[in-house]
């Protein structure tokens, strides 16, 4: 899929850079211009966490790690919210140079990434999550918004340019209903950014119960398909000594403690221990 996307975007890329600018306009504005549309935008977020995740998973044994789940779900989102604009406010109004590039970018993309959601492995994120991907598409609506004053359009020559036309308060008779539309895009993603990260909870691995390890009772773990079993130094409070049974290389693995020295619950040594594996070389089962 990420071939497809990359090459759509190139074609509507070679489309936008064929039109000589208008008066006013340069070459420079049309190439900052393709990179404004929250379209290219979102579908450049989805290459990128389509690669990163498949190249994971080609690579690694083990879960990805937390950023390539945050950037899977914010690709999920933003795309969704593409396909949502799009189709039931932009179809039609403006003919597309490249109609198969075009359903790419504003329907199979998204609707590759939403099956994707309910069919592909997902990691259990925490609800601050959808802060976090709703805070992208804030900073570009705000982008949008002060630069479209100060750019010539390449097209028409008007001393404004805004990527789409309910972002325009020149069309929509004002700011209020600019901000109207913004407030309510926001909640959209909000909403949709809400729904993704519910169903990566509901289907991703339960977290483990917070059970306090016991010094003298060695817990072994299986996280991620690999196995640990887990020690307490009775002789130092809070730290930990887990040891990597099913690893390449006996006798290896790592310590864990925290700053205050309490205890730390299986959960979140679970997390340790993902971290640990994140950083293994594959090739050599070490830790560069």
């Amino acid at each position: 899929m990420a071939v497809l996307i990359v090459a759509a975007m190139t074609a509507e890329f070679r489309g936008a850079l064929s039109t000589p600018p208008a008066e006013g306009s340069s070459l420079a504005t049309v190439v900052v211009n393709y990179f404004s549309y929250f379209t290219i935008e979102s579908n450049l977020f989805a290459v990128a966490a389509l690669l990163s995740a498949g190249v994971w998973t080609l690579t690694r044994r083990h879960q990805a790690p937390t950023w390539i789940a945050v950037l899977m779900a914010a690709a999920t989102t933003f795309m969704t919210i593409t396909g949502l604009v799009y189709n039931l406010l932009l179809r039609g109004l403006v003919p597309a140079a490249h109609p198969w590039a075009n359903e790419i970018l504003h329907l199979i993309g998204p609707l590759f990434l939403v099956v994707d959601l309910f069919i592909a492995p997902r990691r259990r994120l925490p609800w601050r999550t959808v802060g976090t991907i709703i805070a992208f598409p804030i900073l570009w609506a705000a982008y949008t918004l002060i630069r479209g004053e100060h750019v010539v359009s390449p097209l028409t020559g008007d001393p404004w340019w805004y990527p789409y036309p309910f972002l325009n308060h020149h069309l929509q008779g004002g700011y209020e209903v600019v901000i109207a539309y913004v407030i309510g895009i926001a909640a959209a993603f909000t909403l949709v950014a809400w729904g993704v990260v519910a169903v990566g909870r509901r289907r991703g691995p339960t977290e483990s119960a917070s059970v306090i390890i016991s010094p003298d009772q060695p817990v072994e773990r299986v996280i991620d398909g690999e196995t640990f079993r887990i020690n307490q130094d009775p002789d130092t409070p809070g730290l930990y000594h887990l040891d990597w049974l099913s690893g390449p290389n006996p006798d290896y693995g790592f310590s864990s403690r925290v700053s205050d020295g309490r205890q730390q619950s299986e959960a979140e040594l679970d997390d340790e221990i993902r971290t640990f594996l994140a950083q293994v070389d594959p090739k050599t089962g070490y830790i560069d």
